[in-house]
């Protein structure tokens, strides 16, 4: 395989979605912007705001205490917590349909009778949509981290918000294996994108039925990338010595790897 395979295929698709890439990057930027130049009138309203507000609706949200809404680090968390699902939404609808249009519509066929194998076209269009959302939340990073610099100087804490998009950058790991396993497995015409997104959210939904129900559907936090590995939780393991493991962190990376190697066998099978 020729390293110029690589990069031409790469650049093509980066091309190609540039223009969705901007507009989402944009969109994104902005709702990160307005919450977090918000903080300053969130703090002061915090008391009132939230006084009735009971301690499993705290924790929906990725808070303590009403003390979190008065502090910027916390307060990012908390609101970045939607966004990390919106990000996670994009990774996995994208990462299944990516394969799945070229599927319909027969384009990896033109690909092949020219110059390319089906591993160079599959390690760079997956890379394409990874490459694509890591981008996109490092553009949430740097609006949070200038918003907290203008609104909250005294209060934030650059290196542990660093650590929390590190971390955070598992989540969309995950989703982005995710959408390329059932892109895989699925048959022409089928939604893959569609289901991709559907296992996403149903997988958010089950950490927080961990969160919130009794203890004995606590181990159901596993079969959730999205809050085993919260903004929450990244932040409090360096603020506050939280329980965030490095079994978590190894947990998350072996299954997002299972099913990109699962996906990329999977998908090489199409060949024959």
């Amino acid at each position: 395989m020729k390293t110029n395979n690589y990069l031409n295929v790469f650049k093509f698709e980066m091309l190609k979605r540039k223009k969705s890439l901007l507009i989402w990057g944009a969109g994104l930027m902005a709702v990160m912007a307005l919450y977090m130049l918000i903080f300053p009138m969130v703090r002061d309203m915090a008391e009132t705001m939230m006084a009735n507000m009971s301690e499993e609706l705290l924790q929906i949200f990725g808070m303590e205490s009403l003390a979190d809404m008065g502090n910027y680090n916390a307060y990012f968390a908390s609101e970045f917590q939607i966004i990390l699902v919106v990000l996670c939404g994009y990774t996995a609808f994208t990462s299944a349909n990516i394969f799945q249009a070229e599927q319909n519509l027969g384009s990896c066929e033109f690909l092949y009778a020219v110059k390319y194998n089906r591993n160079q076209i599959f390690i760079n269009k997956s890379l394409t949509v990874l490459v694509s959302s890591l981008a996109l939340l490092l553009s949430t990073m740097i609006v949070a981290i200038l918003a907290g610099f203008i609104v909250a100087s005294d209060q934030i804490n650059f290196g542990a918000i660093l650590f929390t998009y590190l971390i955070l950058t598992l989540p969309i790991i995950f989703s982005f294996a995710v959408g390329l396993f059932f892109a895989s497995i699925s048959k022409k015409g089928s939604n893959a994108g569609a289901i991709a997104l559907t296992i996403v959210i149903v997988s958010y939904i089950i950490g927080y039925i961990a969160l919130l129900g009794p203890k004995s559907l606590e181990f159901l936090i596993w079969l959730s990338p999205l809050l085993l590995l919260s903004p929450s939780e990244a932040l409090n393991h360096i603020t506050s010595s939280s329980d965030l493991t490095i079994l978590r962190i190894l947990y998350v990376l072996v299954i997002s790897a299972i099913l990109y190697v699962l996906a990329f066998m999977q998908h090489k099978k199409k060949d024959l």
